[in-house]
């Protein structure tokens, strides 16, 4: 291959926003020879060339992800084992209880797993902990409180627990057992039962894209293939809708089985079969076929506004409910909650905007900004914001005037990891 076939140049350009733009190394021959075997035009295969995609057989399914193109969901570090003690909690009436996280991948990594769970006979409990009072994930609070209130024999902890160690030690000491499917980053990780994360060692490194919503899916396959029967009553792919608005939510990376997930899911979602889904959509003022910009700007935020400023309850029972006029009167609900919070956080923005152009005038190269009467159910949105403004990280914290404790979040800047 000649250097004059492969330019590996890096051009810099800066556009009108002061943005250096990085055009990528561009292998003309490489281009050339997509475009012969996918039948594509030149300038797609230079994009596809560009963008890393040098085999035609893995930009053929980039360009057209297919559901045949899933791997085996049982070859999933922990699929099985989830799988065979979900069988085994159903069959002999055992209490489950789904706990999971208040934002969209939880909730819909709730809803979905509860559908199958009820085909499979169960009648799961569905838990939600309280962002304002208990804090993220399985904290001590919410875990004593779903202990209380639920009594379960089978605990299976949706969106977080990977670093739970203490309070799932505690739950599996009083004769509990634990499932966890999580993608986030492992630290001190947990001893659950069974714990299904991509990024933990020996997690299935090839899925350590995928959200929780989509290892539920991979759990939900799993089962269906143990238990061929299921499929004469539960159709997977009808519930794809559910997969595709937790992932696109989450802003995972849209690749890989991400993609033929999203893709697929968005076809569904224009037919739903969730009244849910139908009153969401309604709402937002989605007429045409959903998008995944839809999902991340109009659905996403309005059953994530919820859990940010009250409950995540009514954001999980619209995913759930069979009925259309309920779902309609939630719906209208969580859109009336989502204008608050964007007032909310408009005030807060251009508060903590303020702060931070006064911080960096004084020198400051992290922006760490704190206030009473801020709300912690948007710091992170104001974080990101602050930080992508000023392309620093930022500390956003909203501080209690009664106990003088200051709660909130960290965004950063790529190249710049808060967590190392």
């Amino acid at each position: 291959m000649t250097a004059k076939g492969c330019n590996a140049e890096n051009e810099l350009r800066r556009n009108s926003a002061g943005f250096k733009w990085v055009q990528a190394a561009l292998c003309h021959d490489t281009a050339r020879r997509l475009s012969l075997i996918l039948g594509c035009s030149e300038p797609l295969a230079k994009i596809l060339s560009a963008r890393g995609w040098r085999e035609p057989g893995e930009a053929e399914i980039f360009l057209d992800p297919k559901l045949a193109h899933l791997g085996d969901p049982l070859k999933l570090p922990g699929i099985r084992d989830a799988a065979d003690a979900l069988i085994e909690a159903a069959a002999q009436r055992r209490r489950i209880t789904l706990f999971s996280d208040y934002d969209v991948d939880g909730i819909t990594s709730s809803a979905l797993l509860e559908r199958l769970l009820r085909v499979l006979g169960a009648r799961p409990e569905l838990f939600l902990p309280e962002r304002l009072s208990e804090g993220y994930g399985l904290s001590a609070a919410a875990a004593e409180r779903c202990l209380r209130e639920t009594r379960p024999e089978l605990l299976v902890v949706l969106d977080c627990g990977t670093n739970s160690r203490a309070e799932i030690e505690k739950i599996r000491a009083g004769g509990v057992r634990v499932i966890v499917l999580d993608h986030h980053e492992p630290g001190d990780v947990a001893s659950p039962e069974v714990l299904i994360n991509p990024k933990c060692r020996d997690g299935g490194r090839g899925h350590v894209n995928l959200c929780t919503v989509g290892l539920v899916f991979k759990l939900c396959h799993g089962l269906l293939k143990l238990e061929p029967k299921l499929q004469e009553t539960f159709s997977l792919k009808r519930h794809l809708d559910f997969v595709a608005l937790g992932t696109v939510a989450d802003l995972v990376p849209l690749l890989g089985e991400n993609r033929i997930l999203a893709r697929h899911g968005l076809e569904q979602m224009a037919n739903t079969a969730h009244p849910g889904i139908r009153a969401l959509l309604s709402v937002a003022g989605v007429t045409e076929r959903p998008s995944t910009e839809d999902c991340g700007f109009r659905l996403g935020p309005r059953l994530n506004a919820a859990g940010r400023l009250e409950s995540a309850k009514a954001a999980l029972e619209l995913l759930v409910t069979e009925d259309a006029e309920r779902a309609r009167k939630l719906a209208e609900q969580l859109d009336e909650v989502n204008r608050e919070r964007r007032q909310v956080q408009e005030a807060m923005s251009a508060e903590a905007i303020g702060l931070a152009q006064a911080r960096l005038q004084a020198g400051d190269r992290v922006l760490v900004l704190a206030r009473e009467g801020w709300h912690q159910g948007v710091a992170g949105i104001v974080a990101a914001k602050v930080s992508q403004k000023f392309h620093r990280p930022a500390f956003v914290f909203a501080i209690d005037p009664a106990t003088r404790v200051a709660k909130g979040s960290g965004r950063s800047i790529s190249g710049f990891p808060l967590m190392e």
